[in-house]
């Protein structure tokens, strides 16, 4: 196999990869072999994506929960490792409420947008609040 055509089945298989939501390789290969997709190439390089989604950190010490509606708000800000949303949406942020656990999720062009979607999802939860 030249150079050329190893390239051609390397991007080949990783588009199938990515399509199919970063299927494991060993599925991809069982679609080959069922004819359901072509030129699959199992000895390519590990997918990024699937390394980074895959890493873990360690667990918070535990801590006591909060009795007040709004007292704290767990947030985070990520971003899909280079597959953005259908909307072209690259980041994400997530809010939580410790008291409620209700979870509210914003995608976002960028990141500096976040602080507009916190501004939005208070103004959401705090609004009804001043009516009743």
């Amino acid at each position: 196999m030249n150079v050329s055509s190893y390239m051609l089945v390397y991007l080949v298989s990783s588009l199938w990869h990515n399509r199919l939501g970063h299927v494991n390789y060993t599925r991809l290969k069982e679609m080959l072999r069922l004819e359901l997709i072509l030129n699959f190439d199992g000895n390519i390089e590990r997918c990024k994506t699937c390394i980074l989604t895959k890493m873990t950190r360690s667990s918070f010490p535990n801590i006591q929960r909060i009795t007040k509606l709004l007292e704290l708000i767990h947030s985070d800000l990520g971003d899909f490792h280079s597959t953005p949303s259908f909307g072209g949406k690259k980041y994400y942020v997530t809010f939580i409420n410790d008291f409620t656990r209700y979870c509210q999720v914003y995608l976002l062009h960028v990141k500096n947008e976040a602080l507009g979607s916190l501004r939005m999802n208070l103004s959401r939860i705090v609004k009804p609040l001043l009516k009743g």
